[in-house]
């Protein structure tokens, strides 16, 4: 929230994890309650920015509940091939309570997002220039540039029809960035795998759905069970320099019969002060150190990205902000299979970095202790339906202390 014009941003990223179990009804019905009963926006609240993160169902399914309960400016998500989406929809349980809608969805993602009245929609596909150097450059405004004529003419053929497809960018509102970046299994990739099975079966006896039921399994064995790409969102201040900005950042747990609202009050303290009376609460303050030319504020969404796969290529393009980050997610609540402990790396001083990740039966327990053993700054937040953890703080300009 800017408070000097009484403006402010409200966004949710949605993310979760592959994990077969998520499929299973009992786990889903958990999910939902989260999004239907204990969302943290008052009724009647408009949605700046909706990110779809990951391709998930219950994810799905609460973007759809989402963009029907709240207005919604704009919503982003990556942008996933037909192929990709029938071997998403081929592992629907029958008993799936919104089988039909997610079924609709993944036949025709823009026409569901269109009848939810959402007045921007865009799928992002790759990335384009990535941010360098100092952030005051960053114009105000919405940034995203234009896929290649060939690629988007690709992207058109086999969903015929044309869609809004840009490559990921940033945008700056109210003096925050949201900095995008979207990696995964490319069309390019999806498109030549398709091709080639076609050219090797030509002619092969068998039914139609026989052939699609063995290229589903030959797909899903050459590209993992999440051959999905995922949106990775930073967010953080622009204006950040401890010699022209007076910062306070806090973080504390608290329990879902409690509560949370993303929106707080014009004066902005009144959160701040009930939660941190009536809890424990830990405050960051080393990065206001008058020596240093930026702060550590900034959260990181990583998705369900591979970072065993992926690491080099994210790293490069979000090398800019990776020292302002003090929160990230762990990929697929920690699990082994998406890991790569060189993240580690990226992070080590005398700053707390919040390693933020979800209490479930996938995390890997080897890279919890990976992450507390690298360092004695490392932080790891556990999240999941019964509690949750909120950062809040403040920037004040010096001109006006």
């Amino acid at each position: 929230m800017n408070s000097v014009d009484d403006q402010r941003t409200t966004y949710v990223y949605l993310t979760g994890f592959y994990h077969r179990e998520s499929a299973q009804t009992d786990r889903f019905q958990r999910e939902q309650q989260l999004w239907e009963d204990k969302f943290p926006l008052e009724d009647g609240a408009v949605l700046d920015l909706c990110v779809l993160g990951v391709y998930t169902y219950a994810t799905i399914i609460a973007l759809l509940h989402i963009l029907k309960k709240y207005p919604t400016c704009t919503v982003l998500l990556p942008y996933i091939t037909p192929l990709q989406r029938l071997h998403l929809a081929g592992n629907i349980p029958i008993d799936h309570p919104h089988r039909r809608e997610l079924i609709y969805f993944l036949d025709y993602p823009y026409e569901s997002l269109r009848k939810t009245g959402a007045e921007n929609i865009y799928f992002l596909c790759g990335n384009g220039d990535p941010i360098r150097g100092n952030l005051d450059y960053l114009e105000e405004g919405y940034h995203f540039t234009m896929e290649n004529d060939e690629l988007t003419k690709l992207i058109c053929g086999m969903e015929g029809q044309t869609i809004p497809v840009l490559k990921s960018g940033y945008i700056r509102e109210n003096d925050w960035l949201f900095y995008f970046g979207t990696f995964g299994t490319n069309v390019l990739r999806i498109k030549a795998f398709a091709r080639q099975y076609a050219e090797q079966n030509k002619g092969r006896p068998g039914s139609d759905y026989q052939k699609l039921q063995e290229m589903l399994k030959l797909f899903e064995r050459q590209f993992g069970s999440s051959p999905y790409p995922s949106i990775l969102l930073y967010h953080g201040p622009v204006w950040d320099s401890p010699r022209e900005y007076t910062s306070l950042m806090t973080g504390r747990n608290f329990p879902a019969d409690r509560g949370c609202l993303a929106g707080i009050s014009p004066n902005g303290v009144d959160c701040a002060i009930k939660c941190q009376h009536d809890n424990d609460y830990e405050c960051m303050q080393y990065h206001r150190d008058k020596k240093r030319n930026q702060s550590r504020m900034g959260i990181w969404h990583l998705g369900n990205i591979s970072l065993k796969e992926y690491l080099p290529q994210i790293l490069l393009y979000f090398e800019d902000i990776i020292d302002k980050t003090r929160g990230l997610t762990v990929p697929e609540c920690g699990s082994r299979e998406l890991w790569n402990p060189q993240i580690l790396k990226q992070f080590l001083g005398e700053e707390t970095i919040y390693w933020i990740t979800s209490a479930e039966n996938c995390q890997d327990p080897g890279q919890l202790i990976e992450i507390l053993t690298k360092q004695s700054y490392n932080r790891l937040i556990n999240i999941n339906d019964a509690f949750s953890y909120c950062f809040s703080g403040y920037l004040i300009s010096n001109d006006r202390l």
